[in-house]
């Protein structure tokens, strides 16, 4: 029993043994395994964090702890029953067969009974005791945990020795790190990663919040210092609710600290949160700490208030404004004050000005507001800026820079509007001036400087009406030229001077851009504004054309779609292109500045403030100026209404007629073809007077050339005259060949003159309505009955055989008859009023037939229409005779606008057109009511143009009437002044004769002198007589003054000069000085209404004032009484009166019964002159 539990105690010890034997070599590979893998995990993991190692080496040591404990301490401490062990034995030996245990329990149960027989028991237990004390104990115990520990021992070992081998200093840096981990190294690493600020410099490590404006996305640089930026760099951001994101880094380029470019990544952050954290990981870099971002307001400017304080000449106002901006203007001597609010309480302000140290302010007692002062001194311009800095550290940016201009006070800006440029004028001009003149503050008054040119001894000024209290204006004067009495040639400097309230300090005033007005003889200027309607032929040539195009393209539409009842799609564009023309056309027409009514307007302007009477340029304006302002207000809005309805019909939906269409397209087309009709006959106009200006401006191209050949014959001819051709120097015999050459060639020009006016005569001839027909005549006959071409021909070859006298002659004569030419041609195109009298009158006839045949063919017209239809014959006939009438009417009208008689013209053109659509009208089988209508309106219009007629008729008779009594009267004032002298020089010779009792041969000379001017003067005052023909009054009151000349002449010329003779002669001084009243009556109130019509009862058919003239009558009968009560005091209670009474009384009988008989006729003649027929009008 005591053999196997020895044995069993002595495998206990053995077991023990390899138990704690192989713990050991496990707890030394699991120590050695837990050390490779801390070391590997530093190695690649960076455990950088000190308090990291630190815990791991901690783990280790109570790894290493537990691990012998449970390892060794466990399996040396184990206690191994009996039971146990004979089972463990049994496990290794298999052959036993549980004997041993069994033996175990026996002996433990010490041979129970209840076990079985003690016997067997005992036998059992000998039979395990003795296999059991023959066993080795070494076949009892297994070694094979031992081996595996030894193996995964081994193992460990060799791991860790290959770690060792391959990367010694890593893994002494490993070891150590964990050892050591306060004092060891760090890991060599690949990457580093840096914050960057906005300078490019790494941040320092994060002790407070990074400052940054809200609102400003933040652009964080993050730089790897060892090595390229690894590709998995991102960036980590941590919100203040807790929310993390990751954003992965873009990349660029920076200048790096070496100089060189440096890849760097890059995020923005929205500056939209209170505050967040950041940091950048990326390779094996994970140690970047977390940055914080604190987002505040940046301090602006929230509020600018500038206070300025003009200078006290401008009396010290004060205005204040809230400014968007700090910028500002202000004058030299102003104090500025500027208030300041931010938007955030500050740290510190300061003001900064270019050039100059920064200046602190002084901050209110909210931290919010400051204020500075300063005070403009001088003329500068200079930016200043606020650098604000709020509590929080941030400042202000540095865009808020503001400007301050401070400016002398100018003086005001002052322009001539009108003239615009430099312009010519006659001496008696009065020209108009427009001139705006502006200042910051007010203008106090204005004056026009002028001064003659070159240079003189001091300005004329003259003061300008200026509006008080205004700081612009625009004021209108007239600088009368005539004042000057400068001659043409001479030069006057204008320009305009404004002054405003600094004017009293002495400083000078502001001054306009100086006009030069350049004064020049009113030919010279009628010259320049003839040469200006080159333009506008030009223009209304041009537009022609255009109107000419649009109304073919008008008719192909009207034909289109009255055939097919539809348009083409380029039909469509076409419509849109012809508005579009008609519109370039009006625009063409009457633009304001380059329009052709607006240049006539501004010739026709030139001519009146330049005193120009040009009566064809005023005429032909105005007519054109009239007919394209009705072509304004007419046809060319019809047109325009016409075109607008067909393009809307046809760019819309809506059903439209197809006969609005057309005849929508019919009206445009008859719009178009009245304004054709104006354009060409205006056109024709200025074509016809473009021809006429080349003819003048050519002869006096002649004139001037034949004035210079004669002048340098002259010059040549006082070396050459006492020579022959053949003995004159060369030089000179080739001056006297070129001279002959001129001459030669201007021969050649007149010819091609001749030529010319031949064309013109003949195309006159062709058309008999034209006025210069006369004139071409006259000029032609000039030519060649003085043979002007002969005459130059045979002074160029007195020139080339140095018969220098009589070819200077020659040409003195051709100087004449050019002169004469020029001034016959001038005249080409102005009707006399006899002229335009004999036209209207003709027109007038002619315009008669044509109504009454319009009213006979509206008789007819009745006819028809009250006899029903089936007249189709008649019809036919009617509507041929119709047209008939409409192609004569506008013939008729084309004459009256090619005779200027444009209101007229364009009646008639109305009623030629009524008539053409009557005449449509009468295509029908009836006579439709409103063809009755057209043709009622035809003969209203044609009877129209007649009272047009008659009204310019008497408009021309009283024109012809007043430039005639402006004539007389100018002569009348000559002659009485003359008389005056007579009347004089005879009272003086009377007194000397009564003073001496004779006259002296002295005296007598002068008496007969005086005769003789008194028969002159009664001569001139007859044929002024003969010019008033139509004046009946004064006609016969002249012809009695000069009658009483006459007797005077006589008795001077028998050397009396007593007081009969002074008394003839103050007779007839008083008889002119009668008729002169009249006249002046008479022309005084033609000025009162001048554009009045004068009623004919009182004109009387001449146009002579007939109340004027009886009033002579009457004053003429109140002398011959005052003459005749004189005479019978005179005579007193004599029987027979004395020769000279005698005499007089004789004359007082005439002139009695002379007056009588005026009386009579005068009355007579107008009872004549009462119109007892006019025409009437056709009533339906």
């Amino acid at each position: 029993m005591r053999a196997p539990n020895e044995i069993l105690d002595r495998l206990r010890q053995r077991l023990r043994r390899m138990g704690a034997a192989a713990g050991a070599v496990w707890w030394f590979t699991t120590v050695l395994c837990a050390l490779m893998a801390v070391c590997l995990g530093d190695w690649w993991l960076h455990f950088d964090n000190v308090s990291q190692r630190i815990w791991l080496g901690a783990g280790m040591l109570l790894l290493a702890s537990v691990a012998a404990g449970l390892l060794i301490v466990r399996p040396w401490m184990r206690r191994y029953g009996d039971l146990e062990l004979a089972r463990q034995i049994e496990r290794i030996q298999p052959g036993w067969g549980g004997s041993l245990a069994s033996s175990v329990e026996f002996i433990e149960a010490g041979c129970d009974p209840r076990l079985g027989a003690p016997t067997l028991q005992r036998s059992v237990v000998n039979r395990a005791g003795g296999a059991l004390s023959q066993a080795e104990l070494d076949t009892l115990v297994s070694t094979q945990p031992l081996v595996i520990a030894a193996g995964s021992a081994l193992l460990s070992c060799l791991a860790a020795a290959a770690i060792v081998v391959g990367s010694p200093d890593r893994a002494a840096l490993a070891l150590e790190r964990l050892l050591f981990p306060s004092t060891a190294a760090e890991w060599p690493r690949e990457h580093t990663l840096v914050l960057l600020d906005h300078h490019g410099q790494p941040l320092p490590p994060p002790t407070a919040p990074i400052e940054s404006a809200r609102g400003e996305p933040v652009t964080l640089f993050i730089e790897d210092v060892d090595s390229e930026l690894p590709e998995d760099a991102v960036l980590h951001i941590a919100h203040p609710d807790g929310e993390r994101e990751t954003i992965a880094l873009r990349r660029t380029t920076l200048d790096g600290r070496n100089g060189r470019e440096t890849t760097v990544g890059f995020a923005v952050l929205p500056a939209v949160t209170d505050s967040v954290s950041v940091k950048a990981t990326g390779g094996d870099d994970r140690r970047m700490p977390w940055y914080t971002y604190r987002f505040s307001p940046r301090p602006a400017i929230e509020q600018l208030t500038i206070t300025t304080t003009d200078p006290d000449y401008l009396g010290g106002d004060v205005s204040e404004r809230t400014a968007e901006t700090g910028s500002f203007e202000g004058l030299v001597g102003s104090h500025v004050r500027i208030d300041v609010e931010a938007n955030t309480p500050l740290a510190a302000a300061r003001l900064c000005r270019d050039g100059e140290s920064p200046q602190n302010l002084q901050l209110h007692g909210d931290r919010k507001s400051f204020h500075v002062e300063f005070q403009l001194d001088e003329a500068a311009r200079f930016s200043y800026w606020f650098e604000l800095t709020a509590r929080s550290g941030l400042k202000s940016t540095i865009a808020d820079r503001f400007e301050v201009v401070a400016v002398v006070d100018q003086p005001p800006v002052v322009a001539i509007l009108q003239p615009a440029h430099d312009v010519t004028v006659t001496p008696v001009a009065r020209l108009p001036l427009s001139i705006d003149a502006r200042d910051n503050h007010e203008i106090v008054r204005m004056r026009l400087a002028v001064s003659e040119l070159p240079g003189s001894a001091e300005d004329h000024y003259f003061p300008l009406s200026t509006p008080a209290d205004v700081s612009e204006t625009r004021v209108d004067s007239t600088l009368e030229i005539a004042e000057f009495e400068l001659a043409p040639g001479r030069e006057l400097s204008v320009r305009a001077e404004a002054f405003d309230a600094n004017a009293n300090s002495g400083r000078e005033p502001g001054r306009s851009e100086a006009r030069i007005v350049r004064i020049v003889a009113a030919e010279e200027k009628l010259r320049e504004l003839q040469s200006r309607q080159k333009g506008i032929a030009q223009s209304l040539q041009s537009a022609r054309s255009m109107q000419s195009q649009a109304v073919q393209q008008t008719r192909e539409l009207v034909v289109q779609w009255q055939a097919a009842g539809e348009f083409l799609v380029e039909d469509v564009d076409r419509i849109k292109r012809i508005r579009s023309n008609q519109q370039r056309l009006t625009e063409r027409l009457f633009d304001e500045r380059n329009g052709v009514v607006d240049r006539a307007q501004e010739i026709l302007s030139e001519l009146d403030w330049n005193g120009i009477a040009d009566q064809p340029t005023a005429l032909r304006l105005n007519q054109l100026v009239d007919q394209l302002t009705r072509l304004r207000t007419e046809a060319l809005p019809a047109t325009e209404n016409s075109l607008t309805f067909v393009r809307k019909a046809l760019s819309t939906e809506a059903e439209v007629a197809r006969r609005d269409v057309e005849q929508e397209l019919i009206n445009a087309e008859r719009s178009q073809t009245a304004a054709l009709e104006t354009l060409d006959s205006l056109a024709a106009l200025f074509s016809e007077w473009q021809r006429q200006f080349d003819v003048i401006r050519r002869a006096a191209e002649i004139h001037e050339e034949q004035e210079k050949l004669h002048q340098e014959s002259i010059r040549l001819g006082q070396q050459t005259l006492t020579t022959p051709f053949d003995s004159l120097p060369a030089q000179l015999q080739a001056d006297l060949l070129r001279l002959a050459e001129r001459e030669e060639q201007l021969s050649r020009q007149i010819e091609r003159l001749d030529e010319q006016l031949s064309r013109m005569a003949a195309d006159s001839d062709a058309d008999r309505a034209t006025v210069a027909r006369e004139d071409l005549r006259d000029a032609l006959a000039l030519l060649r009955d003085r043979r002007i071409k002969e005459e130059m021909q045979r002074a160029a070859h007195l020139l080339a055989e140095n018969e220098v006298i009589d070819s200077a002659e020659t040409q003195k004569q051709l100087l004449e008859s050019l002169e004469e030419l020029e001034e016959i041609l001038r005249g080409l195109g102005v009707p006399s009023p006899d002229t335009l009298l004999s036209q209207i009158e003709a027109a007038e006839t002619e315009l008669e037939s044509l109504r009454e045949r319009q009213e006979e063919t509206l008789r007819k017209a009745r006819e028809i229409a009250e006899s029903g239809p089936s007249h189709s014959e008649q019809l036919e006939q009617l509507r041929r005779e119709q047209e008939r009438l409409a192609r004569q009417t506008e013939e008729f009208a084309q004459r009256l606008r090619r005779q200027q008689l444009g209101d007229s013209a364009s009646i008639g053109s109305r009623a030629a057109r009524t008539m053409r659509q009557a005449a449509v009208g009468l295509q029908d089988e009836a006579v439709p009511p409103d063809v009755l209508a057209k043709q009622q309106d035809a003969v209203d219009d044609l009877l129209q143009a007649q009272r047009e007629l008659s009204a310019m008729r008497q408009r021309i008779m009283s024109a012809r009437t007043g430039a005639q009594i402006a004539e007389v009267s100018a002569m009348l004032e000559s002659c009485i002044e003359r008389q005056q002298g007579l009347a004089e020089e005879t009272t003086r010779l009377d007194q000397a004769r009564q003073a001496r009792g004779n006259l002296t041969r002295a005296q007598l000379q002068t008496l007969h002198s005086t005769a003789e001017a008194q028969a002159q003067l009664q001569g001139d005052v007859r044929r002024l007589a003969e010019t008033v023909e139509d004046a009946l009054v004064f006609r016969e009151v002249l012809r009695l003054a000069a009658d009483e000349m006459s007797a005077a002449a006589e008795l001077l010329s028998d050397r009396k000069v007593d007081g009969q003779v002074q008394q003839i002669q103050q007779a007839a001084l008083t008889s002119m000085q009668g008729v002169l009243e009249s006249l002046q009556e008479v022309e005084s109130r033609r000025e009162v209404s001048p554009g009045a019509t004068t009623d004919q009862n009182e004109s009387g058919s001449s146009g002579w004032s007939v109340i004027s003239q009886v009033r002579l009558v009457l004053s003429m009968q109140k002398d011959v009484a005052r003459r005749t009560a004189e005479l019978i005091e005179s005579a007193g209670e004599a029987d027979e009166l004395s020769p000279a009474e005698d005499s007089q009384r004789e004359r007082l009988e005439q002139q009695q019964a002379r007056l009588r008989s005026l009386l009579s006729e005068l009355l007579q003649a107008q009872a004549d002159a009462v119109p007892t027929d006019e025409p009437t009008e056709v009533t339906p």
